[in-house]
C-alpha cells in the first residue's frame, strides 16, 4: 500500500530534477553566450585601439574606445504594400586618441542623420543607407545658449559634404523642461534650409512624461515647409523596458498648407540585456494623402545584436 507514495514521491524528485537541470542548462547556455558577445566585444574594442593608436601616432586621450558593431534585422509590415525584411550590419566608429589629435569624430548615418531635423518624430518605414564619414565639431556655450558647428565629409555612393550649425537651450523646473532648437543646415539632398524645434516635456511623475513635439523644417531645394506636431506619452517601466503612445500630424505647404499624414503609434523596448541585445515592437496607424486618407496598419520590428 506504501508503494503508491513512494512512487509518487520518486516520480516528483525526478520532475523537480530534470526541472532543475533543465534551468541550470538554460542558464549556463546564456551565461555562455553573455560571455561570447563579452569575448568579441573585446576583441573588436582591442583591434580598434591599435588602429587608432597607428593613426594618431601616440596616446591623446584617457577616454575608453567605443567602437561598437550592431547586427539588426527589421520587419516593416504595412497594409497595401509589400512586407519587407531588412538585414544590416553597421559600426560605430571611437578612435578618441585620433579624434583628439585631428579634432575629429566619426560617424555613421544612424548616429547622425537619423535622428535629426524633421524624421526624429515621423515613423520611419524603412531603413536608411549606410554611410560613413568623419566631422568636425566645434562647440561653444554663450551663457544657456549653446552652439555646435559640424563640417562634414561622408561616403556612401560617392563623398559628400554637409553643414550643421546648431543653436540650443534647455530650461528646466520640478515638472517642465523647455528645450528650443534652430538648426541651419547644407547638404546635396535638401540644399540648404532651417530646422527649428520647441520641445515641452512635462515630468508628470518620476517614470511617465509627456512630450509635446513642435516641429518645422524648410527646405531651399524643395521651396517646401515641412510640420510635425503632436503628443508622445512615454513609460519607464524599468532600466531595460519602456513604452511609448504617439499622435503626429505631418503637414506641408505645398500646394498650399494642409496635413500630409496622421499616424498614431505606439512601441514596446526591451534591453534583453545592456549592450548586447535588444528589440522594439512599433505598432501603428496611418492616414496619409498619398493613399487618400484611407486607414493603413502597420508593424515595425527590429531586433539588436551589439558587439
Amino acid at each position: 500500500m506504501t508503494s503508491g507514495p513512494k512512487l509518487w514521491s520518486s516520480i516528483a524528485i525526478i520532475i523537480s530534477f530534470t526541472e532543475s537541470c533543465a534551468f541550470a542548462a538554460e542558464e549556463t547556455l546564456e551565461e555562455y553566450l553573455i560571455q561570447k558577445n563579452r569575448d568579441i566585444s573585446y576583441w573588436i574594442d582591442e583591434q580598434a585601439e591599435a588602429i587608432d593608436l597607428y593613426l594618431a601616432e601616440k596616446s591623446y586621450s584617457r577616454d575608453r574606445n567605443g567602437t561598437r558593431i550592431s547586427a539588426s534585422n527589421s520587419i516593416y509590415v504595412r497594409e497595401g504594400a509589400q512586407h519587407r525584411f531588412v538585414p544590416n550590419l553597421s559600426a560605430r566608429v571611437h578612435l578618441p586618441h585620433t579624434e583628439r589629435k585631428w579634432q575629429l569624430a566619426f560617424a555613421t548615418y544612424d548616429e547622425e542623420s537619423q535622428d535629426q531635423g524633421i524624421n526624429r518624430s515621423r515613423k520611419q518605414t524603412e531603413n536608411n543607407p549606410d554611410s560613413v564619414g568623419a566631422f568636425l565639431e566645434i562647440m561653444q556655450e554663450f551663457g544657456s545658449l549653446q552652439t555646435k558647428f559640424e563640417p562634414r565629409l561622408q561616403y556612401s555612393d560617392e563623398l559628400e559634404s554637409k553643414f550643421r550649425l546648431q543653436l540650443y537651450s534647455t530650461a528646466k523646473t520640478n515638472w517642465l523642461h523647455v528645450k528650443p532648437e534652430l538648426h541651419f543646415f547644407a547638404n546635396p539632398e535638401d540644399g540648404t534650409g532651417i530646422f527649428t524645434s520647441l520641445e515641452l516635456k512635462f515630468l508628470i511623475s518620476y517614470d511617465q512624461e509627456l512630450e509635446i513635439v513642435n516641429e518645422q523644417q524648410y527646405s531651399e531645394s524643395k521651396n517646401t515647409l515641412f510640420t510635425n506636431h503632436g503628443p508622445k506619452y512615454t513609460i519607464v517601466h524599468s532600466d531595460s523596458i519602456t513604452t511609448q503612445y504617439g499622435f503626429i500630424i505631418e503637414a506641408d505647404n505645398r500646394p498650399n498648407y494642409h496635413a500630409t499624414s496622421y499616424t498614431i503609434s505606439g512601441s514596446f523596448r526591451h534591453k534583453i540585456y545592456r549592450n548586447v541585445f535588444h528589440y522594439d515592437i512599433e505598432p501603428f496607424i496611418n492616414w496619409s494623402r498619398s493613399e487618400e486618407f484611407r486607414k493603413q496598419v502597420g508593424l515595425n520590428l527590429e531586433m539588436k545584436f551589439i558587439f
